[in-house]
């Protein structure tokens, strides 16, 4: 009976530093190892596309405020009447570029001889006015009656008019100050009782 030949075992050199085993890549990822796969962590994950929005989540950015009666919708019926008292106002004091009416948060609501300015001035407009109002209300100052801005080649001049809305107009550099004061107040007061009636009548219907 012939023996089958077997190799001979190898020689270990003294010298040589014994191999070692490594550890496998799955082990080391059972093991807590760094993450090989490129895969995203399960914590802190963002919702998978199409999902639906978790009930009582933030709106996403960007989204649009939620409408209310300060956007104008509810003072639609008051637009040709608060137009007109802005033609009267401008034909009544000379010099006036134009004039608008505005909601207190910046939306335009009509306007006469602004039309390109109409929007920026109206947001303007809101910011200005609820600032000059803390100004007052902080040095005791009473009710706000007016803001005037004066620049190097005219003005811009502020009133309330009623609850819901602001009036602004911007007046040439020689235009009449005391005459602009006196009709634009009034221009504000009718304006006011204009939009505050029109907002009385749409929410008791």
């Amino acid at each position: 009976m012939s023996h089958e030949e077997r190799p001979p075992a190898p020689v270990l050199d003294p010298a040589r530093p014994p191999l070692t085993t490594r550890k496998p890549r799955a082990a080391a990822r059972r093991s807590g190892g760094g993450n090989t796969t490129g895969a995203t962590p399960t914590s802190g994950a963002s919702p998978v596309p199409g999902a639906p929005p978790v009930p009582g989540a933030s709106p996403a950015p960007g989204a649009g405020p939620v409408p209310g009666p300060s956007d104008g919708s509810l003072i639609t019926a008051a637009v040709p009447e608060v137009t007109e008292e802005l033609r009267r106002l401008r034909a009544r004091v000379p010099k006036l570029r134009g004039a608008l009416v505005a909601t207190v948060d910046g939306l335009v609501l009509a306007h006469d001889g602004l039309a390109e300015e109409a929007e920026g001035l109206a947001a303007l407009t809101a910011a200005a006015l609820g600032v000059a109002q803390r100004l007052v209300d902080t040095t005791d100052q009473g009710a706000l009656r007016e803001l005037m801005v004066r620049g190097e080649q005219g003005c811009v001049a502020t009133w309330a008019a009623g609850r819901a809305a602001v009036l602004a107009v911007v007046a040439e550099q020689d235009a009449v100050v005391g005459l602009l004061h006196l009709e634009a107040r009034r221009t504000g007061a009718g304006i006011g009782d204009l939009v505050d009636g029109a907002l009385d009548r749409a929410e008791t219907t």
